[in-house]
């Protein structure tokens, strides 16, 4: 299998409603990425979250991936995986996350992909940061009433 091109079909065959947590307690960045971990190795069964969550650390310590506006989009690369995966969540509070706007997250969309896909990756993130770029786009996501909803805004 391959990994989807960018778009709104390639998210929809990378995110399922499972992997979407809405209204989750967050308390730190570390428990956001602990939490996305979990979500994501439920979209990658082959791959421990304990991995998956190193991957994500690894990549956080190369620079933070908060680019603002409330946004993060934690990610890395993960042996044992085909394809990408990835997960949202929407905390139930925002979290610091050292945004470099220095705003806190509320909106985190989560992506590993294997670990040699960096053309893949990188085609994957742009637009999934010129998606949540989108202002609109985001304040639908922050009034999504469930998961279905969050998976219909991402994906159309």
């Amino acid at each position: 299998m391959t990994i989807p091109c960018a778009g709104p079909a390639a998210l929809a065959d990378i995110l399922g409603v499972q992997s979407i947590g809405l209204c989750t307690p967050l308390s730190s960045r570390k428990r956001a990425l602990e939490e996305c971990a979990r979500l994501l190795a439920l979209g990658a069964p082959s791959v421990a979250a304990a991995d998956i969550h190193a991957s994500l650390c690894a990549r956080e310590k190369l620079g933070c991936v908060a680019p603002g506006s409330g946004i993060a989009i934690p990610h890395g690369r993960v042996a044992g995986i085909r394809t990408a995966v990835a997960a949202f969540l929407r905390p139930k509070h925002a979290v610091d996350y050292e945004a470099s706007d220095g705003q806190p997250v509320d909106l985190i969309f989560g992506l590993i992909v294997p670990q040699h896909a960096s053309d893949e990756q990188c085609g994957l993130l742009k637009h999934i940061a010129a998606r949540l770029a989108d202002a609109e786009l985001c304040q639908a996501l922050r009034a999504a009433p469930d998961a279905a909803a969050v998976l219909a805004l991402l994906t159309r």
